[in-house]
């Protein structure tokens, strides 16, 4: 951890927040717990969009920092596409925050240098339509690499490019003071369900199904992320049965009511049912198959 530039530890003393607009936004210092934030947001039924694994441990500055998205939230609901506001102190001393009116024509004027790097930067890229293509496929995906480059694409005042081209920038650009994220629904509902489907090939064509029913999350688990289940106390499944190809998607369902998620469960059971049945004549036929081969080699 040592460098060149500052530290600054925000851990304990930097996670003061705000609940805003009835709970669709919540404004966080960067020592705000990600979990915490999601209790607080509980009682109306929001949450944060970003949804790391590591969640419990992480803190807004560096879910921000980080680009942080995770299973549930994708590429829609990251840190990028949901800040709404933030607050930052510049190297040279200067503090911005993107909530205050006429913000926006101070920046040009106290950082013309900075301001007009970016203006040339945003004319440097939108005049190379490989450039542009690029970008916008690299960041269509999950992407949490470096600085938020898109924010070139998506913006055109040199404050809004800043403020987004923060957000994966690990701390290097400036230092992040406290931010506002618009929060997403929470439904009250969720069910969780590990599929085991015996080819990779079987998995990916079962993926489309499950995301047009409406699934949250969809992951894709091949044989030696299974196995991995032995390392748990009470595994779901015996680890040390997972044959070579077996592949597993964990699906997650999230409604606002019980009879939502039921129906999801049902149709999803349907479908497995109408596959197992599919594979049962499929081995029959291939059964035939090799006895009809075998009888014309004697033949």
């Amino acid at each position: 951890s040592i460098t060149t530039g500052i530290i600054a530890e925000v851990l304990y003393d930097w996670q003061k927040f705000k609940i805003l607009e009835n709970g669709d936004a919540i404004w966080c210092q960067p020592g705000v717990n990600g979990a915490v934030a999601n209790k607080i947001l509980a009682p109306y039924q929001r949450r944060i969009g970003p949804d790391p694994a590591s969640i419990n441990a992480a803190r807004i500055g560096g879910i921000v920092s980080n680009n942080s998205s995770g299973m549930v939230c994708g590429t829609e609901f990251n840190a990028y596409h949901t800040l709404q506001n933030i607050a930052f102190i510049l190297p040279n001393g200067q503090a911005y925050d993107t909530s205050k009116p006429g913000e926006r024509e101070r920046f040009r004027l106290n950082e013309p240098d900075l301001a007009n790097g970016l203006l040339n930067i945003k004319t440097q890229i939108e005049s190379k339509s490989n450039w542009v293509q690029k970008i916008r496929e690299k960041y269509r995906i999950k992407n949490t690499i470096g600085y938020s480059m898109n924010s070139f694409l998506d913006y055109d005042h040199p404050l809004d490019i800043f403020s987004h081209l923060l957000v994966g920038a690990e701390g290097t650009l400036a230092f992040i003071a406290n931010v506002t994220l618009k929060t997403i629904p929470d439904p009250p509902e969720k069910g969780t369900g590990l599929l085991l489907f015996n080819s990779p090939e079987n998995a990916g064509n079962c993926v489309p199904f499950f995301k047009n029913l409406g699934a949250s999350a969809i992951e894709f688990m091949d044989d030696e992320s299974l196995r991995t289940a032995k390392h748990f106390e009470n595994p779901p499944y015996d680890p040390n049965r997972v044959e070579n190809d077996v592949t597993g998607l964990l699906i997650e369902f999230q409604d606002e009511s019980q009879d939502e998620k039921t129906d999801k469960q049902m149709q999803a059971e349907a479908i497995l049912n109408a596959l197992k049945d599919q594979e049962k004549i499929n081995q029959k036929r291939q059964i035939a198959k090799s006895k009809s081969r075998k009888l014309e080699k004697d033949w």
